[in-house]
């Protein structure tokens, strides 16, 4: 079938640029000839051959595609398992990324990767550690502790 196809396209092709090389003159004509002699060149080394079992392929998808409700059915789960992606926060390299990117930020600690959980400062003074004691000015009595939790953070 392919051979059929690919001998009409170039006979039309190599008729087609014997009237442009008469009309136009021989460059466009020969530009002519080199496209019409693709399709028998593709049949020889067997590119045609492909092509249309790619082309039944596709076609054979498609139908099942359309009339399958197996197919229909995968696509509904495959769109339900986005949307839970979605709502559950994206994927998990997300917050590994937004870590990192504290990290070189200068932070000292990263980003908690999930609602809830406590960042490494917290856990460390739960410990046992003491933080250092508020600098005692006569202006900032009561703005120690929010120096404290700047410095921490190294706002400060």
């Amino acid at each position: 079938m392919s051979f059929v196809i690919c001998v009409a396209l170039t006979g039309a092709g190599l008729f087609a640029s014997w009237l442009r090389w008469r009309r136009k003159g021989p460059r466009s004509g020969a530009r002519l000839a080199a496209w019409s002699l693709l399709p028998i060149a593709a049949w020889m080394v067997g590119v045609a051959t492909l092509i249309e079992r790619l082309g039944s392929a596709f076609a054979r998808f498609g139908a099942s595609f359309v009339f399958s409700t197996k197919t229909w059915a995968g696509l509904l789960v495959a769109v339900v398992a986005v949307l839970l992606f979605l709502v559950s926060g994206g994927l998990p390299a997300v917050s590994k990324r937004k870590a990192r990117k504290a990290a070189k930020e200068g932070r000292d600690e990263p980003a908690p990767s999930r609602p809830g959980a406590s960042s490494p400062a917290i856990t460390a003074g739960k410990a046992g550690k003491t933080a250092k004691a508020p600098r005692a000015g006569a202006d900032d009595e009561g703005l120690g502790d929010v120096e404290e939790i700047l410095r921490r953070r190294g706002i400060t």
